[in-house]
């Protein structure tokens, strides 16, 4: 019998014997290139899994009775939003309806309970009623004062977490949580720009044309001028007018285009310049105050957009990208954009924007006594139907 090379390669790797070893052959690792697909399969599993429809399917299969006793409190409120009085006891009815199906322990035992437990679910819709009953108003004032000291407490916690994380100003994240997603409605920074100069009248439109002597001035010493010597009477603290304070501004967006990347000494000082300008010109009053309030909503806006993080002096750190790029070599790709991820500023704004809608939004809905006291009462009925179930061995 001749030899055949390929069963003994055949054999020698059921044998635990590795052929490229042996001959010396290097095997390559994986790329970050040739981990995309599996990266990628992997998200889209992530995906799936979280989609609309499994999520309904796996709701689907859970148990009726607890299905019941979770969203059936839910009903008479949604009656109420829908019939007011008449809504919400009617919301109560088909509550009833629903638990004597499924959770008969939810449901008031004698036909004289049932009803009075529907008529106090109409009478809840309405304030005056509600507001006359002892206790009922002090009761639901400490509720929102309680939850108002809860609140403001969880604020400056996520207020100072963001401003580690993204660079961004506690007082930034904090004026676009009171905004709410109205912040990504106001003008950009270079439009807000020209209504300050249009609310300056004359002198602030010249300031923000550009003239031919500026145009053909490449080593910007006529900006450098301006800058420089607004700067020193600041210094000096002698007072600076808005129309000043905006040439300075003006002065020093152009030094910062032609300062290099490199210069980081200098570009973080001329960002701090910056920013002192800017608090001249949002905080301005009389005719000028409408021009203020939109060119600081304006400066907000324009900080929550960024996509990489802020350094110091507030201007998009360059490092961090260069840093997550040698990270995602080193440990992959999900490491990297977690990293990018969790220090954006555009991801932190949206966080603050859609959080101080939602509780506005909740606020709105805490001021009327009806719906706090029927959301206490929510809670009073989940808290009954957990102990029963606490009860059993």
């Amino acid at each position: 019998m001749g030899f055949n090379p390929d069963a003994y390669l055949a054999e020698g790797s059921s044998s635990g014997f590795d052929p490229d070893a042996y001959l010396g052959v290097k095997k390559q690792e994986p790329t970050l290139v040739d981990q995309i697909p599996g990266i990628l399969k992997q998200a889209a599993t992530a995906a799936l899994d979280s989609s609309p429809a499994k999520l309904t399917q796996k709701f689907m299969q859970t148990d009726p009775a607890t299905m019941q006793k979770v969203g059936g409190p839910a009903l008479p409120i949604a009656g109420g939003a829908l019939g007011g009085p008449v809504g919400a006891a009617a919301g109560e009815l088909l509550r009833q309806a629903t638990g004597t199906a499924f959770a008969p322990e939810t449901v008031p035992e004698t036909p004289l309970g049932r009803a009075a437990s529907a008529a106090s679910a109409g009478i809840l819709q309405e304030p005056k009623i509600l507001n006359a009953i002892p206790g009922v108003s002090q009761a639901t004032g400490k509720v929102s004062q309680l939850m108002s000291g809860l609140a403001a407490k969880a604020g400056k916690g996520f207020l100072k977490a963001g401003e580690t994380a993204s660079g961004v100003k506690a007082q930034d994240l904090g004026q676009a949580a009171e905004q709410g997603l109205s912040t990504y409605g106001a003008p950009s920074l270079k439009k807000a720009t020209q209504i300050f100069g249009d609310a300056l009248g004359p002198e602030g439109q010249a300031a923000l044309k550009e003239k031919a002597s500026d145009a053909f001035d490449p080593a910007l010493g006529k900006a450098r001028a301006i800058a420089a010597d607004i700067g020193s009477r600041m210094e000096e603290g002698k007072p600076v007018s808005a129309i000043e304070a905006l040439q300075a501004r003006q002065a020093t967006d152009r030094i910062i285009s032609s300062t290099s990347v490199t210069d980081k000494l200098t570009r973080k000082s001329l960002y701090d310049w910056r920013s002192k300008f800017d608090d001249i010109l949002t905080k301005q009053d009389g005719p000028l105050k409408a021009a203020s309030n939109t060119y600081r909503q304006a400066i907000v806006k324009d900080k929550i957009l960024n996509p990489t993080r802020l350094n110091k002096s507030g201007e998009p750190s360059a490092f961090l990208p260069m840093l997550v790029g040698h990270g995602m070599m080193g440990k992959g790709l999900e490491s990297g954009l977690g990293m990018l991820t969790g220090t954006s500023p555009a991801l932190w704004g949206l966080a603050a924007t859609a959080g101080g809608s939602g509780i506005r939004g909740l606020n709105t809905l805490a001021q009327n006594p009806a719906i706090r006291q029927t959301l206490l009462q929510v809670l009073q009925r989940l808290n009954q139907n957990k102990q029963p179930e606490q009860a059993k061995p």
